[in-house]
């Protein structure tokens, strides 16, 4: 122990030469010995402190002599580290965290100025406060923020596989969340957390545990949830009376998941905040009202890319208040002619068909809503053949076909009173049969477009799926098939008989046997090749207009086995009209 001069007090040797006197008589500060060197600023009583602690607000020299600003020049403070500001124009520095903080600290109260345009760019700003505080004086001990903020959390530890940036967490491995309970951001994509590891929070406001294998959710208490992302999922069936649970819940993301079964089972009327639901990339076939019966508030509804087939009368019978409907590279062939009309807030239509841009389905809207959707050439809401110009061309070619084809089968008769036959003549003749069944098949589309005309958009559907539409398409593409055929036919023909007029005879019978067996043969070949392309244009519709979610499920229900029926053609692509002609035959 250390006994003063005076002999009244006793100290601890710590005590002594700390540049402070703790002896009335200041002995035990007398005899010590100091650095000739300061790194920094050296008080009035001897102590070197950074000079970062100079006018700082916090007495870091004993005698005070570091908070005394008046008494320091310009010289002194060439540059200001970036914890602190220069007083304008050319004073002291002090720390940020005392500018806008409400007390005048600069002579001139330039520290005050300007406080609702400032700014902490790089800064930690306080809660509800205009102060900012530099990293280096957060966790420091001594509390800069109005609230104290800037001394929460500090014990913070970022887990293992995350990155972390305050109370917001990237993680892409599993962690205890208990050791986090004032979580506020989570992004948890491919991590492989489920809904049973998450721990109630009352801070948490936004979760994505996107493709984290999830097929069953567990309840959790999240009453501050605002965005949960499960997109990417296992999800077969849901029931969204699960969301309920979630009292602030805003924006909800499903897509991606195998959904084939959505439904509510709360009886009771409740009623939810969502309102962004993304159920696009799903297996949903079958859009119904009682799926959202409680989220009336949803305005963004996305269900592209996904299964769909049909929409009902009461589709959006519960969600009258969307603004925004997303039902892009869908297969929607059935549509309610009432399906719109309860959308009277809708603003934005994004659509599959041209049909569900009809002014016909959207009666009190057309003028309000802006629709997107794929343009079809040739049809239109009203009419099969939507142009003049493809309606006088069809008819043209309806005509000459018919009549051009008739004569010369006619003419071609009035000369069989000829000797022999030759296989030209025989050749001619079943072009021109061919040629007079494809004029048959213009004929059946104009007489369709004349029965529907100015009402097709009601009964597209019943006309692409009847006998007659189909047999007329098969009966042309196998007449497009002939006639090209026996156009290459001819044309061999003729280059043996230029070859060869003398030494080979082209009128016998054994002739016309092999000729028959060179058109089986083209003709197999023929439809081998249209198989194939059928079954290509079939895989690219599964995969460009909605459905490549749909023909994973269909792999999954083959045990991921490809099978010769899942390339099959589908009903769709055997009613060859117009449209489809287009989509599997011109575009070749």
């Amino acid at each position: 122990m250390f006994l003063c001069s005076d002999q009244t007090r006793t100290l601890h040797y710590t005590l002594v030469c700390d540049f402070k006197q703790d002896c009335n008589d200041g002995s035990d500060e007398m005899f010590c010995t100091r650095s000739q060197t300061c790194v920094g600023y050296q008080c009035q009583n001897g102590q070197c402190i950074p000079l970062d602690k100079l006018c700082d607000v916090e007495n870091d020299c004993w005698d005070a002599s570091d908070e005394d600003c008046d008494q320091f020049q310009e010289c002194f403070f060439e540059s200001c580290p970036e914890t602190h500001f220069r007083c304008p124009p050319d004073g002291y520095c002090l720390p940020v965290y005392v500018r806008c903080n409400g007390v005048y600290d600069c002579p001139n109260r330039e520290d005050e100025a300007n406080c609702q345009v400032y700014t902490c760019s790089g800064f930690y700003r306080c809660r509800a406060s205009t102060v900012c505080v530099h990293v280096d004086h957060m966790c420091d001990g001594r509390p800069q923020c109005p609230q104290h903020d800037d001394e929460l959390f500090c014990d913070l530890r970022c887990p293992q596989g995350c990155v972390c940036q305050g109370l917001a967490f990237v993680c892409s491995e599993t962690f205890d969340m208990q050791n986090v309970p004032a979580l506020r951001y989570l992004d948890a994509r491919g991590s492989g957390l489920s809904t049973k590891d998450l721990s109630p929070t009352i801070y948490l406001a936004w979760l994505s545990l996107a493709a984290c294998n999830l097929q069953v959710l567990y309840n959790i208490s999240l009453p501050t949830l605002q965005t949960l992302d499960l997109s990417d999922n296992l999800i077969s069936w849901l029931d969204m009376s699960y969301f309920m649970q979630f009292e602030n819940l805003r924006v909800l993301r499903l897509a991606g998941n195998p959904l084939q079964f959505l439904f509510t089972s709360y009886t009771e009327p409740q009623h939810s905040p969502l309102t962004y639901l993304d159920l696009s990339r799903t297996s949903l076939k079958v859009f119904t009202g009682e799926m959202l019966s409680s989220f009336s508030a949803i305005q963004v509804l996305n269900l592209s890319i996904s299964c769909l087939t049909e929409l009902r009368y009461d589709s959006f019978y519960y969600i009258q208040e969307v603004t925004h409907l997303d039902l892009s590279k869908t297969q929607i062939r059935r549509v309610h002619n009432d399906t719109f009309k309860h959308l009277k807030s809708l603003k934005v239509l994004q659509a599959s068909s041209y049909k569900l841009c009809c002014h016909e389905l959207l009666p009190d809207l057309a003028h309000e809503v802006m629709c997107f959707s794929p343009d079809d050439i040739f049809s239109s809401c009203q009419n099969l053949l939507s142009s003049k110009t493809a309606f006088a061309l069809v008819w043209a070619l309806c005509v000459l076909s018919l009549t051009g084809n008739v004569y010369c089968i006619v003419h071609s008769e009035i000369k069989k009173k000829e000797k022999h036959r030759s296989v030209f003549n025989v050749l001619m003749i079943n072009l021109h049969v061919s040629d007079f069944l494809t004029g048959t098949y213009m004929l059946v589309i104009g007489v369709a477009d004349l029965v529907f005309r100015d009402r097709y958009l009601w009964y597209e559907e019943a006309w692409t799926g009847g006998w007659l539409c189909q047999m007329s398409g098969l009966v042309f593409w196998m007449c497009v098939d002939v006639s090209i055929i026996t156009l290459t036919a001819i044309i061999a023909e003729r280059l043996i008989v230029v070859r060869s007029p003398l030494d080979f005879s082209l009128h016998g019978k054994s002739l016309v046997t092999i000729c028959c067996i060179h058109l089986v043969a083209c003709f197999s070949l023929c439809c081998f090749a249209h198989s194939l392309y059928v079954a290509v244009a079939v895989l690219w519709a599964e995969l460009s207009l909605s459905s490549f979610t749909c023909l994973r499920e269909r792999l999954q229900r083959l045990g991921l086995r490809l099978r010769t029926d899942a390339f099959s053609p589908r009903p769709d692509f055997s009613c060859w009209s117009l449209s489809c002609i287009q989509r599997l035959y011109l575009a070749s």
